[in-house]
């Protein structure tokens, strides 16, 4: 059996163990990105450079490390419940399983954005050097939208009379197999309004069918996300080089959100509801990073900073505390 042919039935809930029916979703979405590297391969035909090409492909997408270790946990129990079920061979398991290694975090911080310096110069050299690509670009840039989302979009998800999108689907994959999938998170799917820049960015692509997908390559064909990634955008990065920090295409979306809270635009609530995330990522990744906040709770640790005590006062809490304990 392929490896292609058991994910179907193991993600449709049989064929392993019992699992919820959201976690049955989340394994198999976590693991149609390996469709394209191994999907045709007989389970007991791995090798241990399809997974590693498959934990590359991952972070190539701009997945975080995190992401990426969750795929290699869903593949593990696609494993352990194909040797159950006696489609793979229990060396062979493993053998494959041995090759997993677990991922660590970068040491530098993973949500990182652009200057509005360095994104007016991407942009600049892709309407000089990549004109076909410069819409797409700038509706990352003022959106905020992952590109997934964006690659998702379809010509009926526009409402033109009110200048809005309706982001209700993803795109994932790579090369000939991509797959419409859900949003990635619970709040993902929204209803956005389009600034001007991002409006008259998508009005410069070619209007399509209503079923037609928004973003398309040079020849007409849905976008590969992986291939843009790798020639364009890597090509883009080498002319700026030495003129603005290299970082990944996804880091569009770092910079849109980081600099809706830095001018005061958006607070966490809105921009949250605006790229379909949770406040609690907000504040975690990007809030603390802006100005105004770190300001803020500076002041609000001198508030609350206690006198210092002399060392006499301690010894007396500390003895009271024996006391009570006692």
């Amino acid at each position: 059996m392929t490896f292609a042919d058991y994910l179907a039935r193991w993600g449709s809930g049989s064929g392993g163990r019992f699992v919820s029916r959201k976690e049955a979703a989340n394994r198999r979405g976590r693991l149609k990105r390996a469709i394209p590297i191994m999907g045709g391969i007989e389970l007991n035909d791995l090798e241990r450079r399809h997974l590693w090409n498959l934990q590359k492909c991952c972070l190539g997408d701009g997945l975080s490390t995190s992401t990426a270790n969750k795929v290699m946990v869903a593949m593990r129990a696609l494993l352990r419940d194909a040797e159950a079920a006696e489609e793979i061979h229990p060396e062979r398991r493993r053998y494959l399983v041995s090759g997993i290694h677990k991922l660590r975090e970068a040491s530098n911080p993973t949500f990182e954005p652009w200057t509005l310096e360095e994104r007016d110069l991407i942009i600049e050299t892709y309407e000089e050097q990549l004109p076909h690509f410069a819409p797409m670009v700038r509706l990352l840039f003022f959106t905020g939208m992952r590109p997934e989302e964006l690659l998702g979009l379809q010509w009926k998800d526009v409402d033109f009379p009110g200048q809005l999108i309706r982001i209700r689907r993803a795109r994932v994959g790579a090369g000939n197999v991509m797959e419409l999938t859900n949003c990635k998170t619970v709040e993902a799917p929204r209803e956005i309004p389009l600034s001007d820049p991002a409006w008259d960015a998508l009005m410069r692509l070619p209007l399509g069918e209503p079923e037609d997908f928004i973003v398309l390559g040079p020849r007409g064909k849905p976008l590969d996300w992986g291939n843009f990634t790798n020639r364009q955008h890597a090509y883009v990065m080498d002319l700026l080089d030495g003129l603005i920090t290299r970082r990944v295409a996804y880091s569009a979306r770092h910079t849109f959100i980081t600099h809706a809270l830095q001018s005061g635009a958006m607070d966490e609530f809105e921009v949250a509801w605006y790229c379909g995330t949770s406040t609690a990522c907000i504040k975690k990744n990007y809030l603390k990073h802006t100005s105004e906040f770190r300001a803020r709770m500076k002041k609000i640790n001198l508030a609350v900073t206690p006198p210092k005590q002399d060392k006499n006062t301690r010894r007396k809490r500390k003895g009271h505390l024996r006391l009570v304990k006692g």
